[in-house]
């Protein structure tokens, strides 16, 4: 999962997990473990997850923040342990879509794709991760060849999330490949007024320029 989504992600888990979380024992390891994943080296990390898997083995979180660390490690057991985190706890839709998106970037998208559905089978329309569930349906839809709905979701995720530079790139590299060039770089332009970094949304907007399409 890549540093900037990684970072955005926790924090949202950290809102929308807090008081549940609190009342597990497991509370405060899922607490360092998260730091980690944001600040502590790999050595690190792997210590503490190995740790914290021997003394919480049936901890979903704790099963699915060992899978972000070994994402980019040991990316088969990234797998593993994605699967039993959804198997201790199948029915979560944030941690399903934090799943689904790390199973799409591990490039197993049969559970990136059953994971998303769960998510919006259990899901209520307005759950914290809902922007970044559609987001994913749309790259799902894209892959299917439906322009249409990958255009709707897109703009959903960015309609509920404004500060979310993804998700401005996917929907305006979208309109420039179908042809609106023009709406592509409106989009841009109105991002680049709410987001932290905007380095990719300039470099989307410079071959726009160039090229148009294709992006």
């Amino acid at each position: 999962m890549t540093g900037k989504r990684l970072q955005g992600n926790l924090r949202r888990t950290w809102q929308e997990g807090l008081e549940l979380n609190k009342k597990k024992k497991a509370w405060p390891t899922i607490e360092r473990g998260r730091q980690l994943l944001l600040d502590g080296d790999e050595d690190e990390k792997l210590t503490f997850f190995n740790q914290a898997i021997r003394r919480f083995p049936e901890d979903a979180e704790i099963r699915f923040l060992y899978a972000s660390v070994l994402q980019t490690l040991r990316p088969d057991d990234a797998v593993s342990e994605t699967i039993k985190a959804v198997e201790l706890d199948p029915d979560e839709p944030s941690r399903l879509t934090r799943a689904a998106y790390l199973m799409s970037e591990l490039n197993r998208s049969d559970l990136a794709r059953r994971y998303a559905a769960r998510a919006r089978e259990v899901g209520h329309p307005d759950f914290l991760f809902a922007a970044e569930l559609s987001h994913l349906e749309s790259r799902f839809a894209l892959q299917d060849g439906d322009e249409e709905a990958a255009e709707k979701g897109f703009r959903f995720s960015v309609e509920r999330e404004p500060q979310s530079e993804m998700f401005a790139i996917d929907l305006a590299r979208l309109l420039a490949n179908r042809g609106r060039s023009q709406e592509a770089i409106r989009v841009i332009e109105e991002a680049k007024g709410r987001v932290k970094t905007q380095d990719g949304l300039e470099r989307l907007r410079l071959k726009i320029l160039d090229r148009g399409v294709d992006c």
